[in-house]
């Protein structure tokens, strides 16, 4: 009998002695799938899981805050430990060093969001700025009035989120054309923000309560859902949350257009470090291992290890648990 993880067959496992980073998505890049591996990036086959390379980008250990392909290169960041600075460093899809972009301060991993063509990052440290980098290495950096540390493209501009308190500072604003918005009722921690179609959808912390809430395209409150954990995750129209008990939360996906539950799963076990949604899958890491939740909401399989955030490929489901990058198949 073939090999199963999370319910699904296992189609190639690619195992490593490098320590995985497994809170972060592994890429696509053309043929290879690129995941972050301590202070390398490992690209493998994606037919079958053949290493092709694996090149240093950290000077000092460290494991990064994120993976991201766009154009002919994957993306990763690095911290200088002399200058306390953000890098952002590029690897060709042949294993080659491509560009080493130093950036004024540090940026975090909700503070990245990728495209086909750009990469944008938030840098966290005064002065606030965001940047965009194309696939080439060149950089647009725009000074921000506020700091931010979530950030999602909405329209021809971009609504960014604030976790941390800054006095004088809104906590949610849309940024366009060098103009901002600031939303009025904002809570004083906004902990993540997603945009699918015309809604803004926000994770908000107030008096130690925390909300899902759907916003308008001009911040103004469509809806509000209160969830038991800080933990969630976003696709296309759909966010996932942790509803009821926090020690025993159950899933639950949300339509961003209007928060309706279109589905709530049973609770889990124990108290979720980590959620993911790409099409109709949903991975949960939690207390016990892992959960593979399916377009119902119903369970399709477990592991007793915690999984890194999936990506979709077809047919294939790519991610990393138990120090190797594997591919799940769900024909």
């Amino acid at each position: 009998m073939s090999e199963r993880i999370l319910g699904l067959s296992v189609r190639w496992r690619a195992p490593f002695d490098e320590r995985f980073y497994g809170r972060l998505r592994p890429a696509l890049l053309g043929d290879l799938v690129v995941a972050r591996a301590g202070d390398r990036l490992v690209a493998v086959d994606r037919r079958d899981g053949r290493r092709a390379w694996a090149v240093s980008v950290e000077r000092e250990g460290g494991g990064g805050s994120f993976v991201e392909a766009i154009g002919d290169v994957a993306v990763t960041d690095r911290r200088d430990p002399s200058t306390k600075r953000s890098h952002l460093v590029a690897v060709t899809a042949g294993g080659a060093a491509a560009w080493d972009r130093e950036l004024s301060g540090n940026i975090g991993r909700s503070a990245v969001r990728s495209g086909d063509r750009e990469l944008v990052a938030l840098v966290l440290d005064a002065p606030h700025q965001l940047v965009r980098v194309e696939p080439a290495g060149g950089l647009d950096v725009v000074g921000l009035p506020h700091p931010g540390t979530s950030v999602a493209r909405a329209g021809d501009g971009w609504v960014i989120g604030r976790a941390g308190p800054a006095a004088g500072h809104p906590a949610l604003f849309a940024w366009r054309a060098g103009a901002v918005t600031a939303a009025r009722d904002a809570a004083p921690q906004v902990l993540g923000v997603h945009v699918a179609g015309d809604r803004v959808v926000t994770l908000e912390r107030h008096d130690g309560a925390l909300a899902l809430v759907g916003r308008t395209p001009s911040l103004d409150v469509a809806w509000r859902v209160p969830v038991a954990s800080d933990v969630h995750g976003a696709d296309g129209d759909a966010v996932v949350a942790l509803l009821g008990d926090p020690e025993a939360p159950a899933p639950a996906r949300l339509d961003a257009a209007t928060g309706a539950i279109r589905w709530r799963a049973a609770p889990l076990a124990g108290r979720a470090a980590r959620v993911s949604l790409a099409g109709d899958l949903v991975a949960i890491s939690h207390d016990d291992g892992a959960t593979l939740l399916g377009v119902d909401g119903a369970v399709i399989g477990t592991s007793e290890h915690a999984v890194s955030p999936h990506r979709a490929d077809g047919a294939d489901v790519l991610l990393l648990v138990d120090r190797a990058l594997l591919c799940l198949s769900r024909a």
